[in-house]
């Protein structure tokens, strides 16, 4: 069991519990989580943040908060998990489990809507079978199925006074299954052949006070049929891995204005690593992949019928290179890699047009990210790690001139220094900080973030083996900081006087407490 209390009014409480023989095995848990709005270094709760963002000018008011609601906690979460193990025979299993979320009442202060619920539902089972023969040292076959209701909104903000509360009611649902066996080709070399299938459908429609308007992502279906393959040799020092598969994708729309999407593609990979020393080794791959565009992309419409969507967009084609290092010393390990990946016809926003938004350009993305640790004494060590990327298009869009490619984030690092005491219990000092973002794309929305640097502490300690209790606290000097620079899209709030998105600060300082007990 665990309870936990926070600032801002941060509740939770937490329990789960097992049982079982050798034969059956079952966990069922269950939690609640709730929490009023949070306030940023500053002081200011959303309703401060949205007044900030529009500074007070009266003809945006309608994003901010009616003054009955500006009061309303940010959410209200209730979770049940279920899972059962069951082992058939000595070599064969079979898994099974439910996931249920429901949450009430969740506040998107940096978009236009709140959602009165969101609602999902995840239904996994799965049969593995191991050495059934020559031809199989595993099988599995998996089947899934997820369900997402999640209705956004404007019933708490000032433009429902005027305009009418606007609902876009959406659902979205995903099935499939997985066939995969295993072959043990010699005592090194393990053959993996797949099938893979899955249908997702989304559907969104618009109401205004009950009554319909009309939809935002008209009853849009994925039709997707996959074959893989994966090949894995072993040798004393290295391995490599070898993967193909082959997707063939169908995307329709209920309306029958909009064009049905064919996709096809075919994806390969080759990933190496070689222990070249007892302290150092290399790893590294090549491989290509696509994405076919998802029914938002393809379909989505406005409340008043534009359509945002592109119905013609090509697929992305995506070739990557890994290069890495890994160093490990008795007090010391480092792993180092760098990543090149050149995007042909990438899905893009483009804010400057009316309609027909997601366009397709050719990009790349490069950068290294490095992680380690040392061991400085037996109770004493410090994990430290760093990443960087950099994105540009390869040419600028229609009527723009900037080259920088969106939502890519700046460099990034954190250090925390770790103290063992007692056994198991561990006293932790944390420093995150971030690069300014000045690689952007103004062009479309995107706006310089300052540097930020925040420390964390906690303190995780062990009574005995039953109970144990964590004390924290998080951005100590409760700086006032934003971490997403994310350029306009279809939800983010970009109506202030210059219209810039809405970017949304982080939480102030931040106490928390869990207790745990476990029987």
């Amino acid at each position: 069991s665990n309870v936990g209390i926070g600032s801002f009014g941060y509740q939770k409480i937490s329990g789960t519990i097992t049982g079982g023989n050798d034969t059956v095995r079952a966990l069922v848990g269950a939690s609640g989580e709730w929490s009023n709005q949070y306030l940023d270094g500053d002081g200011n709760d959303f309703v401060g943040q949205i007044a900030n963002y529009i500074n007070n000018d009266p003809t945006k008011q309608g994003v901010q908060y009616q003054k009955q609601y500006q009061d309303m906690p940010a959410y209200a979460k209730k979770s049940l998990m279920a899972k059962l193990f069951i082992d058939l025979t000595d070599n064969q299993e079979l898994r099974l489990s439910y996931i249920a979320n429901r949450s009430q009442d969740v506040l998107y202060p940096n978009s236009s809507m709140d959602a009165d619920y969101d609602n999902s539902d995840m239904y996994n089972a799965q049969y593995i079978a191991k050495d059934l023969g020559t031809w199989s040292k595993e099988f599995s076959a998996l089947y899934y199925y997820s369900y997402v209701d999640h209705p956004m909104w404007t019933k708490w903000r000032n433009a429902a006074l005027a305009m009418g509360t606007i609902t876009n009611h959406l659902t979205s649902t995903i099935q499939g299954a997985t066939l995969k066996n295993t072959t043990a080709l010699d005592s090194t070399l393990d053959l993996t052949l797949g099938l893979d299938g899955s249908l997702r459908n989304w559907n969104g429609d618009y109401d205004k006070n009950g009554t319909y308007l009309g939809p935002s992502i008209d009853d849009a279906n994925t039709y997707n049929a996959a074959v893989f393959a994966e090949m894995k040799k072993s040798y004393s020092n290295a391995s490599v891995k070898l993967g193909m598969r082959y997707d063939n994708t169908r995307i329709t729309s209920g309306n029958d204005l909009l064009p049905e999407n064919h996709y096809e593609g075919l994806g390969a990979n080759i990933f190496g690593d070689y222990q070249f020393s007892k302290t150092l080794g290399f790893f590294g791959g090549f491989g290509t992949a696509t994405r076919v565009p998802d029914a938002r992309e393809l379909y989505f419409q406005s409340n008043s019928g534009m359509l945002i969507g592109t119905p013609d967009l090509d697929q992305t084609r995506n070739f990557e290179v890994d290069l890495g290092m890994k160093n490990t010393y008795d007090a010391f390990n480092l792993r180092t890699r760098l990543f090149y990946n050149k995007l042909n016809n990438y899905i893009y926003f483009d804010s400057s047009k009316t309609v027909n938004k997601f366009v397709n350009i050719d990009a790349r993305i490069y950068g290294f990210e490095f992680s380690g640790s040392w061991y400085m004494t037996d109770t004493l060590d410090l994990d430290f790690g760093a990443a960087a990327q950099r994105g540009t298009k390869d040419r600028p869009l229609e009527g723009q001139t900037n080259t920088n490619l969106a939502d890519i984030p700046p460099l990034k690092g954190n250090a925390a220094l770790n103290w063992t005491y007692q056994g198991d219990s561990v006293a932790t000092a944390e420093v995150i900080a971030a690069n300014k973002w000045h690689n952007i794309d103004d062009q479309n929305g995107e706006q310089e973030i300052a540097a930020w640097a925040v420390l964390n502490l906690r303190v995780d300690h062990a009574f005995d083996k039953h109970f144990g209790m964590i004390l924290g606290c998080d951005n100590v000097f409760d700086e006032t900081y934003a971490v997403s620079n994310t350029y306009k899209d279809l939800t983010l709030l970009s109506v202030n006087p210059d219209g810039e998105v809405m970017l949304m600060n982080e939480p102030g300082r931040y106490f928390y407490a869990n207790f745990t007990y476990n029987f």
